[in-house]
């Protein structure tokens, strides 16, 4: 008998990323630190330089992260958006574009005051 195996879906995947991603990070600040630390530079600024640079990388993450909801909530709502009960026969309601801008040239509003301005 094998044993069944459940398929990893895609924010499994992304976790797994974030955690390399985390764990190559703190890798890479331990050689700095120790580089920096042979190079004279005292421990007290390096605890702010990289207090500065994680609190940097969180920021990114949490405007990505802001986005990212969203465009998927403005995704949900597109969805909920009724489309397909437009009838196609029906006329879509529109505006009158000479009512709602008249021409101040037009013969009929040549003579009328409320297009003249005084400059």
């Amino acid at each position: 008998m094998t044993a069944e195996t459940k398929k990893n879906g895609f924010f499994y995947h992304v976790g797994q990323w974030m955690r390399e991603a985390s764990a190559s990070y703190l890798k890479f600040e331990k050689r700095a630190a120790t580089w920096m630390g042979k190079k004279g530079s005292p421990p007290t600024l390096n605890t702010v330089i990289f207090l500065v640079v994680r609190l940097a990388l969180i920021g990114g993450f949490l405007y990505v992260a802001f986005w990212v909801a969203v465009f998927v909530i403005g995704l949900l709502f597109l969805k909920k958006i009724p489309m397909n009960k437009m009838n196609p026969g029906e006329e879509i309601a529109g505006f009158d574009g000479e009512a709602l801008c008249p021409d101040p040239y037009a013969p009929e509003n040549i003579n009328d005051p409320a297009f003249y301005r005084d400059e």
